[in-house]
């Protein structure tokens, strides 16, 4: 107990004899020889006069802080010529004139933290030839001019925060000297623990066209934002991943707002075919229309698709990380993948019925049997459609590992996991089955339009021949536009990091391998199903007469429906306008309308009160 009191006694008198030292040198300011130099603390209270800073020429560190000054004029300090450190933090300076520090030429360290500075110009050629460091903690989103930057000695900036991504950051820049220690590979471990970081201009891709953030401006200038070399993700991602991926996926996100136009317009187009058919006897009891109309079925799951994928394309955030994307973690995917593959496999096969029944329909005309029933071709669409759905389904219950991926517009199950590499052979199979089959529907009509030369005389196989053709533009139109965007998918998919770094040489070449991987194979599958409805049914005259017959019925009866309300209306009219006869009889409770001899007399029955009453007339 004894040892503390004497310690205390002995700190009070330190920090008296401390306090003794310092003598008023202005009229706000003390001075104080401190370490062998000078130093000085001033409490102007705001109010800067001329004669508050005629210090001594000896001081070397002058303290003005937790004061109100909010304005630091041209020529304050000039006279305070051997002044190494400033300290004005923790006031409310919002504005430092140029020429604010002329005259201290062997200033190295200025503290302006918090302080809400907004304006401060400098004149590198005049002002602070030796400042190395300054500090800027607390002045929120304020950035360092270009010309302080330009300070010939300077070294640090300390505390910068000029965004809110972007907060309490270094900024430093180092000499050559400094820079070539970065090359070396074998630093010891003390090295490694002074380690420095530097960035170069040529890191930021592209950045002739690409509007980086600050970062790229100070790294211009030489200086390294420290922060991000430390790891602040934040304000990485802002100042350099963001507006790269903004410039880069700028084009191919413009190009998917016009799959809205071509889904809607595939969604109607097939939706009108599909209710024809189903509410016409004639058009469903047809074995080419019941297969028409499963085609039409898969060709408006393809407009569902496309106006999906327009809205959660790949492109559409540019906020989110490759890293998010590639790690496939977008939930919505797996329900786009559903209705693409669906709706895939059932027109591959359903291209393939059409086909068959139109080879039997020619090839075998002379065998009835031999051809597709009504009943078997609705069999074999259901059929079709449980094993596309089934396999479709096979992601979502994680089967054989298989995902739909985002990246890839969630098409089919190309990956077998989360990651970009993991490829599946699975669905590379069923890609090259789905190929085969087209390409077997292509020889069936080789082999129609042979025999078919061979008996041109045949009045009804020139007609069957007629629809076959139509049949046969419709097929070979879905074999270019599934064969061609799988082909640029799977090269997309099986190839994608090989051929990335091949196209990021040019900004250009990149974006056209995207535009190449992903916009172009959804279009035309889009244009697949869109010109479908007029290569066939709306060609076929059946159809075209079932159409006008529907629709000559459908304006038949908004017609009746329209002059029915029209005759209501005449006829409550006419009735308004005449007065009708009123009678009251005895014995009721109510009223009633009720019709004279006379066409134009009405009697109203009043059965409210009785015997006593009288009928009464008024005739009009």
């Amino acid at each position: 107990m004894m040892f503390l009191i004497i310690a205390t006694f002995i700190v009070g008198i330190e920090v008296i004899a401390g306090e003794s030292n310092w003598t008023r040198c202005s009229p706000v300011c003390k001075c104080a020889h401190i370490d062998k130099s000078m130093a000085a603390v001033c409490r102007p209270a705001g109010l800067l006069e001329p004669d508050h800073f005629a210090l001594p020429v000896a001081v070397e560190s002058l303290s003005i802080e937790n004061d109100s000054l909010d304005f630091i004029p041209a020529g304050l300090f000039s006279h305070i010529t051997s002044l190494k450190q400033l300290i004005l933090k923790n006031n409310s300076i919002r504005s430092i004139a140029k020429g604010a520090f002329n005259g201290l030429d062997k200033l190295l360290t200025l503290d302006l933290s918090s302080n809400g500075l907004q304006i401060w110009d400098v004149d590198p050629d005049l002002e602070l030839n030796s400042l190395k460091t300054v500090k800027l903690y607390g002045n929120r989103n304020y950035s360092p001019d270009t010309s302080i930057l330009k300070l010939c000695n300077l070294r640090e900036l300390q505390g910068v925060s000029w965004s809110m991504h972007c907060k309490d950051c270094t900024l430093a820049k180092f000499t050559e000297d400094a820079r070539n220690m970065t090359r070396i590979k074998n630093m010891t471990d003390d090295d490694m623990g002074d380690a420095i970081c530097v960035m170069e201009k040529d890191e930021f891709l592209h950045n002739d066209v690409i509007k980086y953030g600050k970062t790229f401006e100070y790294v211009k200038l030489g200086f390294t934002p420290q922060c991000i070399c430390e790891g602040d993700e934040e304000c990485y991602n802002h100042e350099i991943q963001f507006p790269y991926f903004e410039h880069l996926y700028e084009v191919p996100r413009s190009l998917f707002h016009i799959q809205y136009g071509i889904g809607s317009i595939i969604l109607v187009l097939n939706i009108v075919i599909v209710i024809l058919i189903i509410f016409c006897p004639s058009l469903r009891n047809s074995t080419s229309f019941i297969l028409i109309c499963s085609m039409a079925l898969s060709d408006a799951l393809v407009g569902v698709y496309t106006i999906m994928i327009a809205i959660h394309n790949p492109f559409h955030d540019t906020t989110v990380t490759p890293n998010e994307l590639l790690m496939n973690n977008i939930k919505v995917c797996p329900n786009i993948g559903v209705v693409f593959t669906t709706a895939q496999v059932t027109t591959v096969f359903t291209s393939f019925f059409l086909t068959l029944e139109r080879y039997l329909a020619i090839v075998h005309c002379d065998n009835p049997t031999a051809r597709l029933s009504s009943k078997l071709s609705l069999r074999l669409s259901i059929l079709v459609w449980l094993i596309a759905i089934t396999f479709a389904m096979l992601p979502i219950f994680g089967v054989q590992g298989l995902q739909y991926h985002k990246w890839f517009q969630c098409t089919m199950p190309f990956h077998k996991g989360s990651y970009i590499t993991d490829t599946s052979t699975v669905t590379l199979a069923v890609g090259v089955l789905c190929v085969m089959i087209y390409l077997t529907s292509v020889g069936l009509y080789v082999r129609i339009y042979v025999f078919v030369q061979k008996a041109s005389s045949q009045l009804g196989v020139k007609r069957e021949a007629r629809l076959a053709k139509r049949i046969s533009l419709m097929v070979l139109t879905n074999f270019f536009f599934f064969v061609t965007p799988m082909i640029l998918f799977l090269i997309y998919v099986y190839r994608f990091v090989d051929l990335m770094l091949d196209a990021a040489v040019t900004l250009n070449s990149l974006r056209a391998f995207f535009v190449m991987g992903s916009w172009i194979p959804v279009t035309l599958l889009g244009l697949s199903s869109l010109i479908n409805p007029f290569l066939y049914a709306f060609r076929h005259q059946k159809f075209q007469r079932e159409a006008t017959r529907l629709g000559r019925n459908i304006s038949c009866n908004i017609g009746m429906s329209v002059n029915s309300q029209n005759s209501d209306r005449k006829g409550s009219t006419r009735q308004s306008n005449k007065t009708p006869t009123w009678k009251k009889h005895q014995g009721s409770n109510g009223r009633r309308l009720k019709r004279n001899g006379n066409p134009n007399t009405i009697e109203l029955q009043l059965f409210s009160e009785p015997e006593h009453h009288e009928p009464q007339t008024l005739d009009p």
